[in-house]
């Protein structure tokens, strides 16, 4: 007796996309439900869209973020990310585990903060016409870093 068997391969690329039929990437959601049924969304209606992308980028109020995670305000000096319990830190930084955390922590690791100071005690060297000597460095580094 003879056995027959039929082998199908099938390929499935799918894209999921919420409140537009015309997904970018493969999670696309359209907050305004204003993208075209075809084509690129023009950048103002990029605004209100999240995608994450093959690579798992996330991007917000861009269909194709350039990093991990990007978010396009569209608005020249304002980055579009609020953080609610950093609300009084004027200076960002991380810690040793990449946590974003307030600058002016004792526990933040390489920050602005920390930039700044070495910067304002070489200023005092400096306008008080002081050498500065390696001695010196390694004098304040522990008193303010420490």
């Amino acid at each position: 007796m003879k056995k027959s068997f039929l082998i199908f391969v099938c390929t499935v690329q799918a894209q999921i996309g919420i409140n537009t039929p015309n997904p970018q990437t493969e999670f696309h959601i359209d907050g305004a439900k204003d993208n075209p049924a075809t084509g690129a969304p023009t950048v103002a209606q990029q605004t209100n869209d999240v995608v994450v992308t093959q690579q798992g980028r996330l991007g917000v109020g861009t269909t194709a973020p350039t990093n991990n995670f990007e978010v396009n305000s569209r608005t020249t000096g304002v980055s579009g990310v609020k953080i609610t319990q950093l609300p009084s830190a004027t200076v960002l930084a991380t810690d040793v585990s990449g946590n974003v955390i307030s600058g002016i922590s004792e526990s933040s690791g390489v920050s602005v903060t920390k930039q700044r100071l070495i910067a304002q005690i070489l200023q005092l060297y400096l306008l008080q016409d002081q050498e500065i000597t390696l001695s010196d460095m390694q004098d304040i580094m522990p008193q303010h870093f420490c």
